[in-house]
C-alpha cells in the first residue's frame, strides 16, 4: 500500500537523524533543530497528509514509538519465559534501532549483540531451529470449561463504566483461547492492527476494509 510505504520511509529517515531520538547526543537538546528536522520529514507525509507539519511527525513518531515499547515488552516477557513470540505490526522490525538509545537500552534481549539477525527476526532464528517450538504445535481448538463460560456469560452481562475495558478484555483472553492456534494468532494480528490504527487516530471502516483486503491477500498467497 502507498500508505505503508510512506510511513515506512518515514521511519527509515527517523533512523538517519539520531538527534529526533538518541539522548546521548548534544544535539538532542536543541529544540529548535530537532523541529526543524521534524518539518523536514513531515514533507515526506504530504501525498497523504496534506496538512502534516513538525508537530503532526512528533506525534506520529511518539505513537508509532509506544507501539514499538508495548511489543518488544511482550518479546522479552516470552523470551524469558521460553516461549516464542513474533510481533505482528510491521513497523516493529523498522524500529529496532531505538533499542540503541539510552532510555530503552533496559529492554535489550540478553544475547542481542552475540545474534543481530535473530533480534531483527525473531521467526527465522526460531524457525531454524532443529527442535520444533512448543508454542508452534498445532492443537485442536480446546471444549469451553463451565468456569470460563459462566465467567463470559457474567463478564459480557457486566455494564459497570468502571471495569467495562476490564471485562471486555478478559473476555477476549478467554475466547481466544479457545480457538486452534492458526485462527488464535489471525485474531490477534487483528485486533492489534485495530488498536495500533485507533492509537494513532487513523481508524476508520475505510481502513478495516484495507486490513481485512491485507488479509485476504496473504492468505491466497
Amino acid at each position: 500500500m502507498e500508505e505503508r510505504r510512506i510511513y515506512t520511509q518515514l521511519l527509515r529517515e527517523y533512523r538517519e537523524n539520531p538527534i529526533l531520538w538518541n539522548k546521548n547526543l548534544p544535539e538532542y537538546f536543541n529544540r529548535t533543530r530537532r523541529f526543524d528536522m521534524q518539518c523536514k520529514l513531515a514533507k515526506i507525509l504530504r501525498p497523504i497528509v496534506p496538512t502534516a507539519d513538525g508537530n503532526y511527525v512528533r506525534k506520529k513518531l511518539a505513537r508509532f514509538r509506544s507501539v514499538f515499547v508495548r511489543e518488544h515488552q511482550k518479546v522479552v516477557r516470552c523470551r524469558k519465559a521460553g516461549i516464542h513470540y513474533e510481533p505482528y505490526h510491521w513497523s516493529y522490525k523498522e524500529l529496532l534501532f531505538l533499542l540503541d538509545s539510552p532510555e530503552l537500552a533496559c529492554l535489550r534481549i540478553d544475547d542481542r549483540s552475540s545474534s543481530s539477525s535473530e533480534q531483527a527476526d525473531v521467526s527465522i532464528a526460531e524457525s531454524q531451529s532443529p527442535t520444533p517450538k512448543r508454542a508452534h504445535v498445532r492443537r485442536k481448538a480446546s471444549k469451553p470449561k463451565r468456569s470460563d463460560k459462566k465467567r463470559a456469560e457474567r463478564l459480557a452481562k457486566s455494564s459497570e463504566p468502571t471495569v467495562q475495558y476490564d471485562n471486555f478484555l478478559e473476555l477476549v483472553a478467554i475466547k481466544l483461547k479457545q480457538l486452534t492456534t492458526s485462527q488464535g494468532r489471525l485474531a490477534e494480528k487483528i485486533i492489534n492492527d485495530v488498536l495500533f490504527y485507533a492509537e494513532t487516530g487513523e481508524l476508520t471502516l475505510d481502513q478495516l476494509k484495507s486490513i481485512a483486503e491485507t488479509l485476504q491477500k496473504s492468505q491466497i498467497t
